[in-house]
């Protein structure tokens, strides 16, 4: 399913052992047009830093509850 980027900016991120953060912004392959990472504030988990995270770990984001599961651990 298309959806805009914009709408998952603040989504919560769900690893399997815990939340790891929010999703603050994505980082694009400008010549062939697809999301490369997705970068992930860790507020409480890691405080004050950013992550990345593959695509490939991302799964069907779960709107009613603003949340994106990841098939990652902490």
């Amino acid at each position: 399913m298309l959806r805009s980027l914009d709408v998952l900016k603040g989504y919560t991120l769900l690893a399997t052992d815990g939340d790891i953060g929010r999703t603050k912004d994505f980082l694009f392959d400008d010549r062939h047009w697809f999301v490369r990472f997705l970068v992930a504030g860790t507020a409480t988990w890691l405080p004050g830093k950013k992550v990345l995270v593959s695509p490939i770990f991302l799964e069907e984001p779960i709107e009613e509850t603003e949340q994106v599961p990841v098939a990652l651990s902490r």
